[in-house]
């Protein structure tokens, strides 16, 4: 039987991610971000040596023609309603929703699909984002086995594809003039996000379990859009807010039994928090960023959590 590990393009996401914070955390000079990230590293590499595993694909070859296409279609509208000025949170909130409430057999593969499609009209065309999606489907149906109930993983799958996608036309995805983390930011602005974050990592799962027959992609588009209204508040940084409330839905879209309670979705809404808003200036326009940073936060809580 022809196997796969799968988990190897995930374990090359997870490492190129940190292995960048951690440089950059060490330029700070700032002690406490450069422990917050030697700290979150240990973490990841333990929990990902427990979690990842040869595996065959975790899709069914007749899945794919059908998973591929609704991933493509909700990277195509979400990618759409981008360029015609729509904020990306937004826009794959309301993707979310609608693959949600009218093709809900399909809402994961049309949620992942916005993931992709939330990169940047500067960086990608239509027919990129064509490709990066495929990119993205492939990693996402043979992933399937891996890290599973791991919030986050739908978001990385985005990366991966939307990455690699940039990188093989020469877009330039890493600047090391900009590429720093982020300490410019107001305290009370991490603070509030947070706290927020947290709140929003617990009601993602909270509302898909009790109100939504546990459709935790409908839980965080209605979080993310949300977030989005909740933005204005905060002026200039909105983007960022919004970007950062929508992140840490993906946290709350773990599983119950990778997040065994209510308070380490908390802790993993709020490492989401500043690992999104320390790598705000990495890795500009590709999709999936968001994703990613749930994902890593989400693996390191892991560790605390006893089998």
């Amino acid at each position: 039987m022809f196997r796969l590990n799968s988990s190897i393009a995930f374990v090359i996401l997870i490492s190129i991610y940190i292995i960048s914070l951690l440089f950059s955390a060490y330029q700070t000079g700032i002690l406490w971000v450069s422990l917050f990230f030697i700290i979150l590293s240990i973490s990841i590499t333990v929990s990902t040596v427990k979690t990842m595993s040869l595996q065959s694909f975790g899709a069914k070859w007749n899945e794919y023609p059908i998973s591929v296409l609704m991933i493509v279609i909700g990277a195509l509208i979400t990618f759409n309603l981008v360029k015609f000025q729509m904020s990306a949170v937004l826009a794959s909130s309301l993707v979310g929703i609608f693959g949600s409430l009218t093709l809900k057999r399909y809402e994961t593969e049309i949620f992942t699909g916005s993931f992709v499609g939330m990169s940047s009209v500067v960086l990608f065309s239509d027919a990129g984002i064509l490709v990066a999606s495929v990119v993205a489907a492939v990693i996402y149906l043979s992933g399937k086995n891996v890290f599973v109930g791991i919030g986050g993983k739908l978001g990385s799958s985005a990366f991966i594809g939307t990455a690699l996608v940039a990188l093989a036309v020469g877009k330039n995805v890493w600047n090391p003039d900009i590429s720093v983390i982020n300490t410019s930011l107001p305290l009370w602005f991490y603070v509030v996000t947070a706290v927020l974050s947290a709140l929003a990592s617990v009601m993602t799962h909270q509302i898909a379990q009790k109100y939504l027959k546990g459709s935790v992609v409908l839980g965080s588009s209605i979080i993310g859009a949300l977030g989005y209204a909740l933005s204005f508040a905060f002026g200039p940084l909105s983007g960022l807010f919004a970007g950062t409330i929508f992140a840490a839905s993906f946290a709350g879209m773990s599983q119950k039994r990778v997040l065994k309670s209510p308070h380490y979705f908390v802790i993993a809404g709020m490492i989401t928090a500043m690992i999104f808003l320390a790598s705000s200036t990495y890795f500009l326009g590709l999709g999936g960023k968001m994703g990613t940073s749930a994902f890593i936060a989400v693996l390191a809580v892991t560790v605390l959590i006893k089998d």
